[in-house]
């Protein structure tokens, strides 16, 4: 008989509100970015995919070396907060840019503070989550930072058509949520008892090449292959803007799908417990194939939305997953690192990712950009499944 499911950790559930306020304070900016950036600075769709990826290559330095001070460190909580801070400061001021390199270099500085929060972050949540509780703690995370993404083009849609506000006073108004995500995350205790036993006095020092798991190993690589594919989705509003949508219709439907992919979040991460955690991810990179493929023939923003309903099933199957499946290998007091590579290896391929994309839509269509991407996802999807070899039941003991 399947034992009842015990409540989530307190901690857990502060850390979701606070990435919930701190995404809504990001997506009140985002959906609205690429239009901002085409069409008040002219930009190219080439610069609109190396804003994207530049800024998340840039973090993934600091991921790494945020994740390998955390382990060293008693304490996660100091370097999660001054993630939090630097995105909270700098964020609002895209209502000041007046060149496409402006906002380069605001969304360089926030992607630094995401990168600076992340991998800690995770970490902490793996310390307070018991290994039964993982899937879904991460499930339950993810399901709050995708609500976030839903309030957040909601509350742009109302000061933007609604209250009329220009553009520039919509992206200030992120101040708002921002500064509310660090008196959340200030109320937070730290909870984390697993990092501070960890790097007692009687643990020895964690050497700078410490290892990762050979597993962890070969599945990076498939998933730097896989992050080649994933363009920067600031490629799908333009899609949308392509096929004569309004600004308005694209707000409404962004929402859509932010809040499904809320809803989907946590059962789709707690499938992995019953499928194993590299079938969930297959079945995930396959959906992401198959979406990108159909946003590659999209004709109308309703066709854009239908397929936006198949591209939230891939977050949902793969964003929880993925966090818990290098909870489960990494050991406990590299942990951090471990968090650290993972997000760097995405961060690492975004920027080519999103550069090819923008080129290849550049040089032919975004039909092509997209179709060119679906296929290397597809490609990505059939070595997770034949090279990769981990699963829900595989554990690392902490050293």
């Amino acid at each position: 008989m399947t034992e009842p499911r015990t409540k989530l950790s307190g901690t857990v559930v502060r850390l979701g509100v606070v990435s919930l306020l701190s995404d809504m304070a990001s997506e009140l900016i985002v959906p609205l970015m690429p239009i901002f950036l085409t069409g008040v600075l002219h930009a190219s769709n080439a610069f609109v995919g190396a804003i994207d990826g530049a800024a998340d290559t840039v973090s993934s330095f600091s991921k790494v070396l945020a994740g390998r001070y955390s382990d060293k460190r008693s304490k996660r909580k100091p370097l999660v907060f001054a993630g939090y801070t630097l995105a909270a400061l700098v964020r609002p001021l895209i209502a000041l840019a007046t060149a496409p390199w402006h906002v380069l270099a605001i969304r360089i500085t926030d992607r630094i503070g995401k990168g600076v929060r992340t991998a800690p972050r995770d970490a902490w949540i793996a310390s307070v989550a018991s290994d039964k509780d993982r899937a879904r703690s991460y499930g339950f995370h993810r399901a709050m930072d995708n609500a976030g993404n839903c309030l957040g083009p909601l509350l742009g849609l109302i000061l933007y058509k609604f209250f009329n506000l220009p553009l520039r006073w919509v992206f200030a108004c992120a101040a708002i949520p921002g500064a509310l995500a660090l008196l959340a995350l200030y109320l937070t205790p730290e909870g984390d008892m697993e990092v501070a036993e960890a790097v007692s006095v009687n643990a020895p020092t964690l050497k700078a090449n410490a290892p990762i798991p050979g597993a962890l190993k070969v599945f990076f690589g498939v998933l730097f292959l896989f992050t080649l594919a994933n363009a920067s989705d600031s490629f799908i509003i333009l899609q949308a803007k392509a096929t004569g949508a309004t600004e308005t219709q694209i707000l409404i439907v962004w929402t859509a799908f932010a809040g499904l992919r809320s809803l989907l979040s946590t059962p789709g991460a707690m499938l992995s417990d019953y499928l194993g955690r590299r079938m969930t991810l297959v079945l995930g990179w396959f959906v992401f194939a198959l979406a990108f493929a159909a946003f590659a023939f999209a004709s109308s923003i309703w066709t854009i939305a239908g397929v936006l309903v198949i591209y939230a099933l891939h977050y949902a199957l793969t964003e929880g997953t993925e966090r818990a499946l290098v909870a489960d290998i990494a050991p406990a007091r590299s942990r951090g690192f471990a968090f650290g590579v993972f997000h760097g290896t995405i961060g690492l391929g975004a920027l080519p990712a999103s550069l090819i994309f923008g080129a290849i839509a550049d040089a032919q269509t975004l039909r092509v950009a997209f179709l060119v991407s679906a296929t290397t996802a597809f490609v990505a999807a059939l070595l997770l499944l034949l090279v990769v070899r981990v699963g829900s039941s595989t554990r690392a003991k902490a050293a």
